[in-house]
């Protein structure tokens, strides 16, 4: 799929939804049942193909998943994922005993909604849940140059989307503040900002500069293009920045990777190459700042995979990110470019073990605290109450 992808692919969500399938079966007997509508970009101007094929696959012994097939043409595509979805959701429901089964839904989109009205209407019993890293007035952002038919239809999609919740029996929240707009009662949602991978042990070594390096996308609403003005304005020569991902910011990223050497953009990489060189990194950034009214809903995912590194992360504190994150992390401040660029020197001055030592902290930290085990026992306490 990544071949066929015309720009960036949902990495993030991916690993996300997949950590909490494996949350979710530490704590069950048996697998799940996966029923899987690719999330990719449409046909033509994101994705290569205008039909998905589907079929049947085991995610893990014993399993019977299925992804669906579908039209991916734009704006179409929806209505050909639901119309696929939904036959393919009644076989599963009639199979076995009904009271005994829940349905976890990830993301807040209104074919989701629309599949928990159905199951409502025709098999009541089946408990129905959401899973919600994004609120949708605030998903798509930095498309603000679509057109006026596709504000038009999400317009619609938000107000649909929350005038259905009502088939949804429990949430799962990134953040607090979400439920100001769900507003669950306090005993249908649980917090939880993610699952934390496992750490990521191998031999690799620290490259022998200081590296700072950031993975994910490229959009100047991430701050990735202040991050490279704020590096720039560094002056060691032994020090390197390091951007994976792409996005609209790029073209200005490969600018500042000619304009000075010791910055370095290598554009889309798989994410087990990723993951390597956040072990041979010196230190992790997430330059997100804390604009916008979106930051108090949103939770950024890398920073549980940056923290399982063992490498250390530097970041600002976004309202979204709950407060223990900041004793494992280097802050960045609120004093724009120089104190942006202050604050990378004062880290990267930083000697090798100082470094090492307070990136195996955080990694001790998400491996206890945030788990799959851990995030699976308040799942299942959630489906279970």
């Amino acid at each position: 799929m990544i071949k066929d992808s015309k720009g960036a692919v949902q990495n993030a969500a991916n690993t996300l939804q997949w950590n909490m399938i494996k949350a979710l079966e530490s704590g069950l007997e048996e697998p799940l049942t996966v029923l899987n509508a690719p999330y990719i970009g449409s046909y033509p101007q994101r994705y290569r193909k205008l039909f998905i094929p589907g079929g049947r696959f085991s995610h893990t012994p014993g399993a019977e998943d299925e992804s669906i097939r579908f039209c991916n043409l734009a704006y179409w595509k929806y209505y050909s994922i639901y119309f696929h979805l939904k036959p393919a959701l009644k076989r599963w429901a009639e199979k076995g005993k009904i009271h005994d089964k829940a349905v976890v839904a990830y993301a807040l989109t209104g074919n989701n909604l629309k599949l928990f009205r159905f199951l409502k209407r025709h098999f009541p019993e089946i408990r129905t849940v959401l899973a919600v890293p994004d609120l949708p007035e605030f998903m798509n952002l930095g498309q603000e140059n679509k057109g006026s038919l596709f504000h038009l239809l999400k317009h619609f999609d938000v107000k649909f989307i929350y005038r259905n919740l009502k088939y949804t029996d429990k949430f799962i929240l990134l953040t607090d503040e979400m439920n100001e707009r769900i507003q669950a009662a306090e005993n249908d949602y649980v917090v939880m900002e993610g699952i934390a991978p496992e750490p990521f042990e191998d031999n690799t070594k620290k490259f022998a500069d200081k590296t700072m390096l950031y993975t994910g996308g490229l959009a100047e609403t991430y701050g990735v293009v202040e991050l490279c003005e704020a590096f720039h304005r560094t002056a060691d020569p032994g020090y390197r920045l390091i951007l994976c991902g792409s996005g609209q910011a790029e073209e200005k990223v490969k600018h500042y990777a000619k304009m000075d050497r010791r910055i370095s953009y290598l554009g889309l990489i798989e994410r087990l190459e990723a993951r390597k060189l956040q072990r041979q990194a010196s230190v992790l950034v997430n330059p997100r700042r804390d604009e916008g009214a979106f930051t108090a809903y949103s939770f950024p995912s890398k920073i549980l995979e940056y923290m399982s590194s063992g490498t250390p992360v530097m970041m600002r504190k976004l309202k979204g990110i709950p407060a223990e994150y900041m004793n494992y992390c280097y802050p960045i401040g609120s004093d724009g470019i120089e104190g942006f660029s202050a604050a990378i020197d004062s880290v990267l001055s930083k000697s090798q073990d100082e470094l090492t030592a307070f990136g195996a902290a955080a990694q001790q930290f998400v491996t206890r605290e945030k788990s799959a085990q851990r995030q699976g026992e308040k799942l299942l306490r959630l489906l279970e109450d």
